[in-house]
């Protein structure tokens, strides 16, 4: 799909639990129109699992590299950030590595950040060689460091 093309697009950050993709699936059936964006995620490319369940459910979704999340915030593409995380504190999100530099950018180009609570009992469950790998990785994410993202940022 061409960047042109692309009208509407919700970016995730984190690992969705089960009633998040449940959430997603909802929205996206109500907007034809609208495509969820799973970056990959890096240093554990956990946007492949991401991308994996939501293809397994059906929903139009698209795939890309963590760098090209700047272009989008400013050609207008993201409409908003579903921000899956790990644990509230008091003035702060605790998310996966990365969550700082996102919600600064939705924060810098004024795009809503919606906090929602990701999957982080590990509930990734492998089907084959490459899940094994994916679920590896998910559970490294699991034992890596956080980030925290004051409260102020979002939106």
């Amino acid at each position: 799909m061409h960047l042109n093309a692309l009208e509407e697009v919700i970016l995730l950050w984190g690992v969705p639990s089960d009633e998040g993709i449940e959430a997603i699936k909802d929205r996206g059936g109500v907007n034809r129109d609208l495509y969820f964006l799973a970056p990959e995620m890096r240093p554990h490319c956990l946007g492949l699992a991401v991308a994996k369940r939501l293809h397994e459910k059906g929903i139009k979704h698209l795939y890309a590299t963590d760098n090209m999340l700047g272009i989008l915030f400013f050609k207008n593409k993201v409409k908003e950030v579903l921000f899956f995380y790990k644990e509230l504190k008091d003035h702060e999100i605790v998310g996966i590595c990365g969550s700082l530099y996102v919600c600064l950018l939705a924060h810098l180009h004024t795009i809503p950040i919606k906090p929602a609570r990701g999957d982080i009992a590990g509930t990734f469950q492998a089907a084959s060689s490459l899940d094994e790998h994916m679920r590896l990785q998910y559970n490294g994410m699991l034992e890596a460091a956080d980030e925290s993202v004051p409260m102020d940022i979002i939106r």
